[in-house]
């Protein structure tokens, strides 16, 4: 099933040359950790910035990195690194070369050589580069007729490779002599068939002990017998199983010139291969970067560093996020304390929202009755009446405002989606994109293309189809997702179908049950999940459709016993709070229904929001 074309996929690195990576380059906080001299393992979502943050490392990229920033990181950095990406293109590739007639083993055969010969391909064009661009290593020509012979040989190439070009041409042939060989076979019986890939021999090199030589023959040749080298893996849950086997195996090291810099998604089919990786200690012999927030002010800092990057892109370098898009409606302004020393004055924004509230939703006036509120005195309140029950239900309360014309505990009417501007401001925005920057590029920057010197503010309007549109592509995209049947006890709908249920289950508890203070808002996966759920979750994971609430380095060694909360991206969809809550078990949340049996006589929308 084809995915929905995204609004984001015009901000994917995968397609931009280190020299344009590098352009509009903002390195997040993790970024310190990632050029550390050490293995590194990179996890994350979709769009969340792996190839970003792994071309960055590229020697290409960081000459073109025009910054005090870029200057100190390149003076920080002591080895060389070859990028080698695995995109969805060669992946399928590579499954091309598969067929009923191989056996498994044969089918390895081939998909192993050809992704080996694409990495020696890459090593050759990263060394092509260094030596053409840092004329401190004095390789002449002859001298590069030399290092290319030892390489060819090193590579049973049988051409006569005496230059970058000739051995990097020589490795592309050979990547479509492979295919050729492969679709060769597939029409020839397979007696004998075994002795015929016996004799091809660079079927069988391993990249390991091929691409140490030839680090080996260049380190000599540049007089830097000691020099390291890091191979940045990208995307690397799309690489053949064996070759993703050995390297998540080297993160224990078996060279110690050599670094393994690796990103892969969260949740993979094959889950006991990342079980495996646990062999190799997390903290002792690589790092772990999880590129998710489990709370919305971790991503602040990057958002603003990425919102500063974009206004001076603009022109507009001294714009500031608040003045352009406002305050978010879950926030308090400070020229909201200014006269009486605190935001409950009778005639202040949060009064008037409970006052609100209170006259069209019955069960909040029994929460104020009980606990002795009278929204016409908040500000009488002692400090521990205010910080025990008003202040915790100040973003509830604002949910509850937005969307409920009435609300009697039995029946509840609501409002649509469309009539609020509930979560715009510069706050909201940034949780919305959930750090991640290809979201945050595709909603903020066509906000930013109206803006002049003489135009410096967003409307809320705008903000809001921002929103929307961005979330109806995102779900558009998740529709096409496929479940397994079991996931939900009916046939699939695609993994929106599962998101809408948890969606409206906590929608349910947050504004058209009675007024809660804690209502549940996030999930835990907890032991009746059957197999499809959980594979089904692992997908949402991957796609950045649910964000993990709890300590979750190692993802792929079980979902059990994860917390999750939806995307932010989705709190307007399903009316949401922008922060996670309580947890309850995803068994009594999928299991009780969106509605949680309360009456809708008015005529709720659709499950799937439009």
């Amino acid at each position: 099933m084809t995915a929905a074309p995204s609004i984001f996929e015009s901000f994917n690195a995968r397609n931009l040359a280190p020299g344009q990576v590098a352009k509009s380059f903002v390195p997040p906080g993790h970024f310190q950790t990632l050029i550390g001299q050490h293995h590194t393992l990179i996890v994350g979502p979709r769009g969340s910035g792996k190839t970003t943050l792994l071309k960055m490392l590229q020697q290409e990229a960081l000459d073109a990195w025009d910054s005090p920033v870029g200057k100190k990181t390149r003076e920080s950095i002591t080895y060389k690194s070859v990028y080698v990406g695995t995109d969805i293109s060669w992946s399928k590739q590579i499954a091309g070369l598969g067929s009923k007639r191989f056996s498994p083993e044969e089918q390895s055969v081939f998909s192993v050589a050809a992704f080996t010969s694409q990495i020696l391909k890459r090593l050759i064009e990263c060394m092509h580069y260094l030596a053409s661009h840092d004329p401190s290593f004095g390789l002449s020509s002859q001298k590069e007729s030399f290092v290319s012979r030892e390489i060819a040989k090193t590579f049973e190439l049988k051409e006569d490779a005496t230059s970058w070009l000739g051995l990097k041409y020589a490795l592309g042939r050979r990547i479509v002599g492979i295919h050729s060989l492969a679709s060769e076979e597939r029409n020839r019986e397979s007696e004998g068939r075994s002795d015929r890939l016996a004799d091809a021999r660079y079927l069988h090199l391993s990249f390991l002990p091929c691409c140490s030589t030839a680090v080996d023959i260049f380190n000599d040749a540049i007089a830097q017998p000691h020099a390291r080298w890091a191979f940045l893996f990208d995307e690397l849950e799309l690489a053949p199983k064996a070759i993703r086997n050995y390297l998540l195996d080297s993160l224990r090291s078996v060279d110690d010139r050599f670094l393994f810099k690796l990103s892969l998604v969260p949740f993979g089919d094959d889950v006991s291969i990342f079980r495996d990786v646990l062999s190799a200690m997390p903290g002792h012999d690589f790092e772990v970067i999880p590129l998710w927030y489990s709370h919305k002010d971790d991503s602040k800092s990057f958002c603003l560093e990425l919102w500063r990057s974009m206004v001076q892109a603009k022109g507009l370098p001294d714009l500031q996020p608040h003045d352009a898009l406002g305050r978010s409606a879950f926030e308090t302004d400070r020229s909201e304390w200014t006269d009486e020393g605190m935001a409950y004055g009778k005639d202040s924004r949060l009064a008037k929202r409970f006052k609100n509230l209170a006259e069209k939703d019955l069960t909040f006036q029994d929460f104020l009755k009980s606990n002795g509120i009278d929204v016409d005195k908040l500000s009488e309140l002692s400090s521990n009446q205010r910080s025990a029950n008003v202040r915790k239900a100040t973003t509830i309360v604002a949910v509850r405002d937005a969307f409920i014309q009435s609300h009697d505990g039995t029946s509840v009417r609501l409002r649509s989606r469309k009539s609020t501007n509930l979560y715009t401001g510069a706050d909201s925005l940034f949780a919305i994109t959930e750090g991640n920057p290809r979201w945050f590029k595709g909603i903020i920057g066509p906000l930013l293309e109206d803006l002049s010197d003489e135009n410096q503010t967003v409307s809320q309007t705008a903000q809001t189809s921002a929103i929307e549109k961005a979330s109806r592509r995102f779900r558009a995209m998740l529709r096409t997702v496929p479940v397994e049947d079991d996931a939900l006890g009916k046939s699939s709908r695609g993994l929106l179908s599962l998101l809408t249920s948890v969606g409206e289950f906590l929608e349910a508890e947050l504004i058209k049950k009675p007024f809660n203070l804690d209502p549940p808002g996030s999930i835990t996966i907890d032991s009746r999940v059957n197999s499809g759920t959980l594979d089904s979750l692992g997908k949402a994971i991957n796609t950045g459709a649910i964000v993990c609430t709890d300590s979750l380095e190692t993802p792929w060694s079980s979902l059990r016993g994860k917390s999750f909360r939806l995307s932010y991206l989705l709190a307007h969809d399903y009316r949401l709070l922008l922060r996670a809550g309580r947890s309850v078990s995803m068994t009594y949340a999928v299991g009780s229904g969106g509605a949680n049996g309360l009456e809708l006589p008015f005529g709720e929308e659709d499950a799937e929001p439009t």
